[in-house]
Order: C-alpha cells, then structure tokens, then sequence
C-alpha cells in the first residue's frame, strides 16, 4: 500500500503537468522534405512535422536548415496553425 502511495504521488504532478501545459499545434512542412527544423533555437524536427508552440511567450520563431540550402527563419505569429516554407539553394562559389 505504501509503494502504491508513493508511485501514486510521483506521477501525479507529470500527469497534470503535461495536460495543462500551453500550447498549439502547428503543422511544418518545407520544400524539399528533410529540413532540420528548431523552434526559439531548440531542435524539434525533421520535415514534415507538428509540433506544439507555447504562444504564451513574447514571440517564437522556427530556423531550418538543410545541406545544400540557405538558412531560413521564420517568426511565427500568434495561434498559427501551419508554416510552409520552400528552401533556397546555396549559391555555388
């Protein structure tokens, strides 16, 4: 009973946690697939994906990145649903 206790009270807070944590999900694709794909600077991804962004904060924005592709940042507005992006190639030196 005690074991059943202490499990009990040890899960219960990242249960309520994970329900009541903020957020919308929000549906990245890039052209072409495959793009690395950071949210406020935090690796989340490869193309296509959803991820969930808190839009309580400030601002939030995503970076992608793929070989043989320029870097592109995209700054998200408030309760976005869905960012597509089409990637530039490298210019070649």
């Amino acid at each position: 009973m005690r074991n059943f206790l202490l499990i009990t009270f040890l899960i219960i807070p990242f249960v309520f946690a994970s329900a009541f944590t903020p957020g919308e999900t929000v549906k990245v694709s890039t052209e072409p697939a495959g793009a690395e794909v950071q949210l406020n600077g935090r690796y989340v991804g490869k193309s296509p994906l959803e991820i969930t962004v808190d839009y309580t904060r400030k601002s939030n924005f995503l970076y992608f990145t793929k070989i043989g592709f320029q870097g592109q940042r995209v700054d998200l507005t408030k309760n976005q649903k869905e960012v597509s992006v089409t990637l530039v190639p490298e210019k070649i030196k």
